[in-house]
């Protein structure tokens, strides 16, 4: 393995390991919107709202990096 593929083997767990994150925040911020909305604030909304964004920035980082592992000829 030279060092570009372990340069860009990294860079995609790198990427993956981000988007896991991103989307356990999402899980998280998304669980406690419904929470905090059904308890009547609207401060709820705000939360589904960033979880949402958290939520499709991390599945297009985990999206990214398994089509490009799937790219990369073995």
């Amino acid at each position: 393995m030279d060092p570009h593929e372990r340069r860009a083997t990294v860079r995609r767990r790198v990427a993956a390991a981000i988007g896991a994150v991103l989307l356990a925040a999402a899980i998280a911020l998304g669980i406690a919107g419904v929470v905090v909305y059904t308890g009547g604030s609207d401060l709820g909304l705000l939360l589904l709202v960033a979880a949402l964004a958290l939520l499709t920035a991390g599945a297009g980082l985990v999206v990214s990096a398994v089509r490009s592992a799937a790219d990369r000829p073995r």
